[in-house]
């Protein structure tokens, strides 16, 4: 998994556009997750890894960057 400026940017472009396209923050948080969902298991199927643990190795390898690097609540 790769994060960088570019990739923050480009999430923050989309959740514009989800946040226009859905009514609540519950809808937008279940966008997100059926696309994390779908990307890792792309990358378990290229790769030929397990999806739940690499699913939860994923998650939890972000958490520290995002604890240390993000902030993205959405505009009252």
């Amino acid at each position: 998994m790769k994060i960088g400026p570019a990739h923050v940017d480009l999430a923050m472009r989309l959740r514009k556009q989800i946040q226009k396209e859905t009514a609540t923050i519950g809808d937008g948080e279940g966008v997100a997750v059926v696309l994390l969902w779908s990307f890792v298991a792309d990358h378990a199927k290229a790769h030929k890894h397990e999806l739940e643990p690499l699913f939860r190795d994923q998650v939890e390898a972000f958490l520290g960057f995002a604890r240390d690097n993000l902030e993205m609540v959405r505009p009252q």
